[in-house]
């Protein structure tokens, strides 16, 4: 009985060793990270809805979609990054290299320019009428052998 208390403890010393080792060899992931946010704008400064977000460098890539008030939010490794924007009937838009500090938050403001011209034209040159049971042509009669 003595040796099966003896072995509670020790697991127990044990355990609580590698619990603390790992809580205090683990840095946090908040500490080494920061909040990179922004709007999207456009030229008569209304918000820009579900474009493309992409924050990257060599060695990481994010990505997320501006919400229905225009902004975006990352929370990310401390790092240089670049931001790029992609939104339907907008030019492109790439910035200089950003730098994240752990612990930081930037906030960013992005204006979006329209592309110039037509994004997509439609031209409709028939109207077709749908056909109804009298005037459907028909290819093939059903002969009810080829139905079994």
């Amino acid at each position: 009985m003595e040796m099966v208390a003896r072995m509670k403890v020790r697991f127990t010393l044990v355990f609580a060793a590698l619990v603390l080792g790992l809580l205090v060899n683990t840095p946090t992931f908040a500490q080494e990270s920061g909040r990179l946010s922004g709007v999207l704008l456009d030229p008569q400064n209304a918000v820009v809805v579900r474009a493309l977000v992409t924050v990257a460098n060599d060695k990481r890539k994010y990505i997320a979609y501006s919400d229905d008030t225009g902004r975006f939010q990352f929370e990310i490794p401390a790092a240089s990054y670049k931001v790029s924007v992609e939104g339907f009937g907008f030019k492109q838009y790439i910035t200089d290299e950003i730098t994240v500090a752990p612990s930081s938050k930037i906030d960013l403001s992005i204006p979006l320019s329209p592309i110039g011209g037509p994004i997509c034209i439609l031209i409709v040159e028939r109207v077709f009428t749908p056909l109804t049971k009298t005037d459907a042509p028909v290819a093939e009669k059903i002969q009810p052998r080829k139905i079994r």
